[in-house]
């Protein structure tokens, strides 16, 4: 019936106009709170992994080396307020990136395209080292932000570019300065198999 979607303001509102108006009310009250739940859980996840992140790897060891109990259970508190509210203030301005299909395909295509070059670097190469793998997702992260803003390609390539300038860079980055220890790498690089002590003592003569 699609006479029934007219006056619509875009496609986004086609479920939830369904929901209330064409299912019966027990199901129509299903659906919505299995929409607040699911929600709810995968905020509660990304807002945890962010501040996980945030006094963890950063204010921890960076700021606060070896600050344990309360001290850190109150930088949590604070930051998940703060991601909290950082993203109930990007979610107020998503109507603008146009049908949430896209606006999660236009963000996801500016930050997946590092994210997989990082793992590629770790995964396939026995140079890559840390920060030379950070700088290098910096670097197609900037470079996708550049292509978006001074040309007209569309938002589904910018992934692709993203790989390929982070691994490329990162690995170009990675030779300046000493190799990894070769030691710390075992069992984590792909394709190359160290053989264990053992092994390695009983093939001497």
């Amino acid at each position: 019936h699609p006479d029934h979607l007219k006056g619509l303001p875009n496609v986004d509102v086609i479920l939830p106009f369904f929901v209330i108006h064409e299912l019966p009310g027990v199901l129509s009250g299903f659906v919505i709170a299995s929409i607040f739940a699911a929600s709810m859980a995968v905020m509660s996840a990304g807002i945890n992994s962010l501040t996980t992140v945030t006094a963890v790897d950063f204010y921890q060891r960076i700021w606060h080396k070896g600050k344990q109990g309360p001290h850190m259970v109150l930088v949590g508190r604070l930051g998940t307020i703060g991601w909290g509210a950082a993203a109930t203030f990007g979610a107020l301005y998503a109507d603008r990136l146009g049908p949430l299909t896209n606006a999660f395909n236009k963000i996801n295509s500016y930050l997946g395209g590092p994210i997989l070059g990082i793992f590629l670097l770790g995964m396939l190469s026995r140079r890559a080292k840390g920060t030379a793998t950070v700088s290098g997702a910096i670097i197609g992260f900037l470079t996708v932000c550049v292509l978006g803003w001074k040309t007209n390609f569309s938002f589904y390539y910018f992934s692709f570019v993203g790989v390929v300038v982070t691994f490329v860079a990162g690995l170009l980055l990675s030779y300046i300065g000493p190799a990894p220890d070769q030691e710390k790498l075992r069992g984590l690089v792909h394709g190359w198999n160290f053989d264990s002590p053992t092994t390695e003592a009983s093939r001497r003569p």
